[in-house]
């Protein structure tokens, strides 16, 4: 069952900590329970990686507050994607 997105900290220069983590866990565990297909994996992993570049891109400057809750906003949104084709909600 695919679990609600929880974040707990703000994303950090070191690469979005433990909710990008939690992205890409949930992705393997979705592909691996057979919720998700290789090319849905794929796509969402792909979509998980741009936020960690953009993440990056971002940390060069500095994090401002507002980078910081797009981040976070990007990363809800890509949890709750991830949630939905793992329910088969959206395909």
């Amino acid at each position: 069952m695919p679990r609600a997105p929880v974040l707990t900290t703000a994303p950090t220069a070191s690469g979005a900590g433990a909710e990008m983590h939690g992205v890409y866990e949930d992705i393997r565990e979705g592909a691996r329970n057979g919720q998700l297909s290789h090319k849905q994996a794929k796509e969402l992993r792909r979509e998980a990686a741009e936020i960690d570049l953009l993440e990056q891109r971002y940390a060069e400057g500095g994090l401002s507050d507002s980078k910081v809750a797009e981040l976070r906003t990007r990363i809800e949104v890509l949890e709750s994607i991830i949630n939905a084709k793992r329910s088969h909600l959206i395909k």
